[in-house]
């Protein structure tokens, strides 16, 4: 059985350096669609990514990257009073 060790990437500088590797999994993954790559992720992320907080799970077989998980924290006020906190992947 595999080690899987998961890791989260929450700033912008490991998102970038994990561009290369992105593009590795993602030509073999069978959704192998522009919308999932790297280059399409990090230029959302730059162009959306204001008022939120970068919280990417990425999962790794020795130095291997298998399993990314992108996602957002949103830190918002339910009805204008109560802090709220939202998880989204978009």
């Amino acid at each position: 059985m595999a080690n899987i060790i998961v890791r989260r990437v929450w700033t912008d500088d490991e998102l970038l350096s994990l561009g290369s590797r992105w593009n590795t999994l993602h030509s073999r993954s069978y959704a192998n669609d522009v919308t999932l790559s790297w280059e399409w992720v990090s230029t959302w992320w730059r162009v959306f990514g204001d008022g939120r907080s970068l919280s990417l799970l990425t999962a790794w077989e020795a130095d291997d990257l298998v399993e990314i998980a992108p996602f957002a924290i949103r830190n918002t006020t339910y009805r204008g009073i109560l802090p709220d906190r939202s998880l989204s992947v978009s």
